[in-house]
C-alpha cells in the first residue's frame, strides 16, 4: 500500500494529537494526586495512614483497570466503607 504526502501528514498529526491528549490526561491525573498527598500532610495524616490510602487507592485503580469496580461484591464493599467514612466524620445521609 502506497501512502502520500498528504496521508502521511494526516496520520502523523493523529499520532501528535492522540499523544497530546494521552498526555494531558496523566498530567491531570498527577496534579490530583500531588494536590491529594498535600492535602494530607497538612491535614495531619501520618505516614502509616498515607501508606494505607495510598495502597488502596492503588489497588481500585489496577481494578478500575481490570474492569467494572461499581459492580458485583465490590461495589457493595465501597458503599460500606463510604458508609463507615460517613459516620467518622459525623455525616447524614
Amino acid at each position: 500500500m502506497k501512502i502520500n504526502k498528504e496521508t502521511l501528514r494526516e496520520i502523523i498529526k493523529e499520532v501528535i494529537e492522540e499523544t497530546e491528549q494521552a498526555r494531558l490526561r496523566s498530567g491531570d491525573v498527577s496534579s490530583h494526586s500531588m494536590a491529594q498527598r498535600k492535602a494530607m500532610v497538612q491535614g495531619g495524616i501520618d505516614d502509616a495512614e498515607r501508606a494505607a490510602i495510598a495502597a488502596v487507592s492503588k489497588r481500585l485503580a489496577q481494578a478500575a483497570k481490570a474492569g467494572n469496580v461499581l459492580s458485583g461484591t465490590l461495589a457493595r464493599r465501597l458503599k460500606q466503607l463510604t458508609d463507615e467514612i460517613d459516620k467518622v466524620l459525623g455525616v447524614q445521609q
